[in-house]
């Protein structure tokens, strides 16, 4: 007992009041404040402003607001007013958000948390953010069942993700009457904190100033190969320490003459997993790369280098054209790698930068560049000659004459290579600068092609050069030394082995096999050596 003046305490009683009422204070800290529904307005030009309406509640908001909102009728426009909060719903998720101003959505939580649950959303001004003040991993749900919109073309919405982990789920529609947009000037803003997954129905990418800026890592997993990614106009930019990823059996589709733009930026990535591919229509996709510092190279490296798969293979985009152009680099190299089954169709015009390389994986991958298409490979480095390369167990088939060349002086060369074999099929007649063997190379020559290599053929030790359908005069070499002119093997159209080459007036031809009569003087010669050295 302690006597304070003339008031006697209990200290034990005391100690005890005041931890159940900390305990209290804690627990109580531990949920969000959740409002009375606030009732949007009926149109753009009546948005209701959020935080007014909270304190007309006698709520402040903060990042523990669970906030409700009331959208009963069609769209329901609100002012956010810099407004933070944990979790908004509205209508139980039936209903639609469109927002304007600025307005956090801090998840403040260490485990898996929705915090955001409507049926529309909009960001429509302003910068929405979407963060996690206790947890950069714990995931962060974002359900939208119809679409999410970051779209205006005068007031700079942007949706920006910072240190956070999150998904956004939107609904799967294969009847293409639902899909989300990056409009007008809309910009989707992914930092170097944040890791951003998008499922559900297409994503379309819009209007010649949108853009998808990634300096984090953002993953699109949503909609079907007849939909998928849709990009209209605007820029993909991949940012130094960022990866855009193309999810398994997933599809990117570039669908009009507004050329989208895809910028690669110093360590930026773009990836395609198995199963996914590009769909290219007339306008094509403008590839540029660029360093940290924004001058303009190309990357040395397969991981940066961006790889394309499946292109063109839908039946749906048979009838497209297709244009792919990437910026001449002023240093080092670049290229585009192709895996899986691709189809170049219809006038597509590609323009590659240094190389253009097929194959490389443990499946088959397969080219073919038909109808009036064209590959131009080109470089702004000399020493860097323009090259098609198969790097194993690739298959480039050509239907067109001179189908991969250098437009300004058709100087391309052609390259083998690889962990496994590789197969040149042609029905027209190809012209390189020069051909190096250096993985087994099976050509199929079809409808009297005429294969011509300009300059020297090699072929390393211990690989052969198969060339099948083989007749007198299809195949000119400039020049090959003896060691390769022996590691040719020449078959007929029954894939028999005729025997090996030699090279005559610059014509591969086969290698001279003598007759039964030569063969008797041979064998008579040798055994009329033979006794005479007997009798010495």
């Amino acid at each position: 007992m302690t006597l304070v003046g003339f008031v006697v305490v209990d200290i034990n009683i005391m100690k005890k009041v005041l931890f159940a009422f900390t305990t209290f204070s804690l627990v109580a800290g531990a949920y969000a404040i959740t409002n009375e529904a606030i009732q949007g307005g009926t149109g753009s030009g009546n948005r209701v402003h959020i935080a007014t309406k909270l304190t007309e509640q006698g709520i402040t908001a903060n990042n523990t607001l669970d906030l409700v909102l009331n959208s009963a009728e069609g769209y329901c426009f609100y002012r956010g007013g810099s407004l933070k909060v944990k979790t908004i719903t509205a209508n139980n998720g039936d209903g639609d958000f469109n927002v304007a101003d600025s307005v956090t959505i801090d998840a403040n939580s260490d485990s898996e948390i929705t915090a955001l649950n409507v049926n529309a959303w909009t960001v429509a001004s302003g910068t929405t953010t979407i963060t996690n003040s206790k947890s950069s991993t714990a995931l962060v749900k974002l359900n939208v069942k119809d679409r999410f919109y970051v779209i205006n073309s005068s007031y700079n919405p942007v949706l920006l993700f910072s240190k956070v982990t999150a998904e956004i789920n939107t609904t799967v529609d294969s009847e293409n009457s639902t899909y989300s947009t990056i409009d007008g000037i809309g910009k989707v803003n992914i930092d170097s904190t944040a890791n951003v997954t998008m499922r559900g129905d297409e994503l379309r990418l819009s209007g010649s100033n949108s853009s998808i800026n990634i300096d984090g890592h953002f993953k699109y997993a949503g909609g079907t190969h007849s939909l998928g990614f849709s990009i209209y106009g605007g820029s993909l930019n991949v940012n130094n320490t960022g990866t855009f990823t193309l999810a398994e059996d997933k599809a990117l589709t570039v669908r009009n003459n507004a050329t989208a733009k895809i910028n690669i930026n110093g360590g930026g990535k773009f990836i395609m997993e198995s199963g996914s591919q590009i769909k290219i229509n007339v306008g094509g996709i403008f590839v540029t790369y660029k360093d940290e510092e924004g001058n303009v190279l190309n990357p040395t490296t397969d991981e940066q280098r961006i790889i394309l798969r499946d292109v063109n293979i839908d039946n749906n985009v048979k009838t497209w054209s297709s244009n792919f152009t990437q910026e001449n680099a002023t240093a080092n190299a670049s290229g585009v790698r192709l895996v899986g089954s691709s189809k170049f169709l219809n006038s597509s015009n590609w323009k590659i930068d240094r190389r253009l390389q097929v194959g490389g994986e443990a499946d088959l991958s397969t080219l073919t560049i038909s109808d009036s298409s064209i590959v131009d490979i080109t470089s702004a480095i000399a020493q860097n000659k323009p090259t098609v390369e198969l790097i194993g167990n690739a298959k480039l088939v050509l239907t067109k004459a001179n189908a991969i060349t250098q437009n300004t002086t058709g100087f391309v060369s052609f390259v083998s290579k690889g962990d496994l074999a590789n197969t040149l099929e042609m029905s027209a007649n190809q012209k390189y600068t020069e051909m190096s063997v250096e993985k087994t190379l099976s050509v199929y020559l079809l409808d009297n092609a005429l294969l011509e290599i300009d300059g020297a053929l090699t072929v390393a030790v211990g690989q052969e050069l198969q060339i099948f359908n083989f007749a007198e005069n299809s195949v000119k070499v400039g020049s090959a030394d003896e060691s390769t002119l022996n590691a040719i093997k020449l078959y007929d159209s029954n894939k028999e082995l005729m025997g090996t080459a030699t090279l005559v007036d610059g014509y591969l031809t086969l290698a001279s096999v003598p007759e039964p009569a030569e063969w008797a003087m041979i064998l008579g010669a040798i055994a009329f050596a033979f006794a005479i050295r007997r009798r010495k």
